[in-house]
């Protein structure tokens, strides 16, 4: 994808989705609902577990009909050598071993992920996942996650960040 591209995927998470320069309140529209998983990564060095990707993220994309995942580092990169702005990404077919060679050849640090559904969209870093998805996507996937649930799962969480879950879960 070239900039200009990027650059209106980026506007359209941002200002439609969540925006991450909002945190805690970075959920952008009231017909989304999150979910935040912790990631695997200082445990195994993987982004996310393979059941995790099969039964969070594979699902979200069967379901909304996309089979690919349209990735994006959600910043831009400034090289000192050349000058030279970039926002890295990368289009990840749906498929868990596509997605973990991508995760383990890619430089992206933190990311943005969305199909062309435009149903759900992905913030992850090596810490968490944070998935939102149309009120109608998630109820028709029968996750079985609850606001309780992700809570006990970041029981170290301090208030900013049980808001943040609390606001994306809302």
């Amino acid at each position: 994808m070239d900039k200009e591209q990027l650059d209106k995927l980026d506007s359209i998470i941002r200002e439609n989705f969540l925006n991450p320069d909002d945190y805690p309140r970075a959920k952008k529209n009231s017909a989304l609902i999150g979910s935040v998983f912790k990631s695997d990564f200082e445990d195994s060095g993987k982004w996310i577990s393979q059941e995790g990707y099969i039964n969070v993220i594979q699902k979200i994309l069967k379901n909304s009909e996309d089979t690919e995942l349209i990735v994006i580092e959600d910043f831009e990169r400034k090289y000192k050598s050349s000058g030279k702005t970039v926002r890295l990404n990368e289009i990840v077919k749906e498929s868990w071993a596509d997605f973990n060679t991508f995760a383990e050849q890619t430089e992206i640090i933190s990311f943005f992920a969305i199909g062309k559904s435009q149903d759900w969209v992905i913030w992850a870093n090596r810490d968490y996942w944070c998935i939102l998805l149309q009120k109608t996507v998630y109820n028709s996937l029968e996750l079985g996650i609850t606001q309780e649930s992700i809570l006990t799962a970041f029981s170290e969480a301090d208030e900013e960040f049980i808001a943040f879950i609390e606001n994306l879960y809302s």
